[in-house]
């Protein structure tokens, strides 16, 4: 006979399960946006939100821009980690240029 077992979440508990939820979701549906389109955007660009509150972890990839294919998107694809709130998406060479032009860093390597 199975034992019920009753668990009981605050708040606070609830809205990190539901944020998290919510992130993993929209960067699936965005991945695999980025899957469809990578003939015309080629490309991924790693952004952090470029604020205080990014991890020190975090703030190395701002900027990384690297083929769709890559091993990189494998292990760093965001969200990486609870309340991460960097993001990902495609891009092509004009996109690339764009970002240089307005000073933003592109990391190619």
């Amino acid at each position: 006979m199975a034992r019920q077992r009753i668990t009981r979440f605050d708040q606070r508990r609830l809205q990190l399960i539901y944020d998290t939820n919510t992130r993993q979701s929209f960067a699936a549906g965005r991945w695999a946006r980025i899957e469809r389109t990578k003939q015309r955007f080629p490309y991924v660009m790693y952004r952090t939100m470029r604020d205080e509150r990014v991890r020190a972890s975090h703030r190395p990839w701002d900027g990384v821009t690297l083929p769709v294919d890559h091993p990189f998107w494998d292990t760093h694809y965001p969200p990486c980690g609870w309340r991460c709130r960097c993001t990902a998406f495609g891009l092509d060479e004009k996109g690339i240029e764009r970002y240089r032009r307005a000073g933003l860093p592109v990391k190619t390597e």
